[in-house]
């Protein structure tokens, strides 16, 4: 099994990758759901100063 340290390496630069990917796609949401709060919040704030 003279391959097992580079199926090792693999496997752990994969594994990184699926995090990488999945940190990345929960950055997206969060930063989608933090701009519609303050778009939301500032809305909410301009109507209530229009009365």
């Amino acid at each position: 099994m003279w391959f097992s340290p580079l199926v090792m390496m693999a496997t752990f630069i994969y594994k990184l990758g699926e995090v990488a990917w999945f940190f990345g796609v929960v950055e997206q949401l969060g930063v989608s759901l933090m701009i519609s709060v303050i778009i939301f919040g500032s809305g909410y704030v301009s109507m209530e100063d229009g009365g």
